[in-house]
This record gives structure tokens, sequence and C-alpha cells, in this order.
């Protein structure tokens, strides 16, 4: 038997509105897949740090956020990404550089802080 997984895409995210917390993280125990792939542990530390949105409270158990306030998020998310990956592919090939020329990285004098004669 094939499990069928629903992928999601930014058209898929609203372009204005209230989403709720399912709805941005998904639900792995039902099989439902949210735009941010983190648990609801990280979501709210991510809240409570400032790292995501503040949530609007519309009444009692209903938690929602902007629509906007998560793509604006997902966006950033991926600037970050791109930058990680862009700064450790630029890692990987200086290494790579290096290992061609043969030679390793240079020497600091034994952990004295590069400073000579001292």
């Amino acid at each position: 038997m094939v499990k069928v997984i629903q992928v999601f895409t930014m058209s898929a995210l609203p372009q204005t509105g209230y989403l709720r917390q399912t709805q941005i993280l998904g639900n792995p125990r039902r099989g439902v897949h949210g735009f941010i792939p983190v648990s609801a542990t990280t979501w709210w530390t991510w809240v409570r740090e400032g790292k995501a949105p503040a949530p609007l409270k519309l009444g009692p158990g209903l938690t929602v956020w902007r629509a906007e306030d998560i793509r604006a998020l997902i966006a950033e998310l991926a600037r970050q990404d791109e930058t990680r990956t862009t700064s450790r592919g630029q890692s990987l090939a200086s290494a790579r550089r290096r290992k061609r020329k043969g030679g390793h990285e240079p020497e600091d004098g034994g952990g004295q802080s590069g400073v000579q004669g001292a």
C-alpha cells in the first residue's frame, strides 16, 4: 500500500486570514504536513523568543496567527537556509582548494594566539 503525502507549497498558504497551529506545523500523527516542519515545543519557544510571530487569541482555546506573518517567517527562514547553505558551500570549496594544494590550515604557533616570539 502506498501512503500519499500531501506537500504544501507557498501557493497553498492563504494570502490573508488566520492560521491555526496545526495548519502551520501540521499533525504528523494524522499524516498532515505543515508549512514549518518543527515541533509544537520548538514553535512556542520561537514565539516566546520572538523568532516566530506573536499569536492572536480569538477566544478560549482559539489561538491563531496572521497568514501574512507566517508568509514573512517562511521567507525569512528560506533566506537563512540559503545563506547557511551558501556559507557551507564556500567553506567546503575553501577546504577542497587547500586539500588540492596539499596544505592544511596554517599553524598558529602552538596556540599562542598568533603572536610571534611571545
